[in-house]
């Protein structure tokens, strides 16, 4: 369930980014650090990199904070270590 956030929130962004759809893309602020951590953990590269371009626009302090824990959540050390 968690994950299904994650991609419906990915997916949200991307739609918005082209201007396909106009809504806010938000996870509910109790469940982001749950849902970052647990996608990323178990996405994969593709989920890393996203949280990654996320945190680097980020203009909230705290969101920059839970992107950043949540991308130390990855199984691949390697993406922690580029």
């Amino acid at each position: 369930m968690v994950v299904a956030f994650y991609t419906i929130w990915i997916t949200c962004l991307i739609l918005s980014f082209f201007s396909v759809i106009f809504v806010s893309c938000r996870i509910k602020p109790g469940l982001k650090a749950t849902v970052y951590c647990t996608a990323i953990r178990n996405g994969g590269e593709a989920a890393w990199n996203f949280a990654y371009n996320q945190f680097k626009v980020a203009n909230v302090a705290a969101e920059r904070v839970r992107l950043l824990d949540a991308l130390a959540c990855t199984q691949e050390p390697w993406l922690i270590n580029r």
